[in-house]
């Protein structure tokens, strides 16, 4: 064989690779990623190795099922017209079931944010009404309503509130 006959085998050999390397889809534990079709949702593909097809499918999103956290950092007034700053510390996970993956990658556009937005309505609408010592010593009940408003307003988007630590 002369190097002339070598060129088109090394080429094709060349483009199989390619093409292996973008069907390949590797998923670490605790992630999910969710696969689109010419931009549609397909399927959701879990820890392990699996194929999509190359060019067609794509790894439209990947997320991440461990807890995470989310400072979130407020300046309000009390009762007593004290400025205060409080800082929360939002933990949250994504429910492990398809619908919630599905929906926390399709349904919100900024979950961060829309966190922060929920945690400061939550907390300048508890902390007007308590003095200072009294936000200080009912930190619990703050912790507790923030908790609350943020889970219920989530949770139909996929989100689970583990805790909402005030510090």
């Amino acid at each position: 064989m002369n190097p002339q006959e070598l060129i088109p085998i090394g080429i094709g050999a060349l483009l199989g690779l390619m093409l292996l390397y973008k069907a390949v889809v590797i998923t670490k534990q605790k992630e999910a990623n969710l696969i689109e079709r010419l931009g549609k949702f397909k399927s959701i593909r879990r820890a392990g190795f699996s194929l999509i097809i190359p060019f067609i499918d794509k790894v439209a999103y990947k997320q991440d099922l461990r807890i995470n956290e989310l400072t979130v950092d407020i300046e309000t007034i009390t009762k007593d017209k004290v400025s205060v700053h409080i800082s929360v510390a939002v933990q949250y996970y994504i429910k492990d079931s398809p619908e919630s993956i599905r929906n926390s990658a399709y349904e919100l556009s900024n979950f961060r944010q829309q966190i922060r937005s929920y945690v400061f309505d939550e907390i300048r609408a508890e902390v007007p009404r308590k003095e200072l010592d009294e936000v200080f010593e009912n930190k619990e009940d703050i912790e507790r309503a923030v908790k609350t408003g943020l889970s219920g307003a989530i949770e139909q988007y996929g989100f689970i509130i583990q805790n909402a630590l005030v510090v």
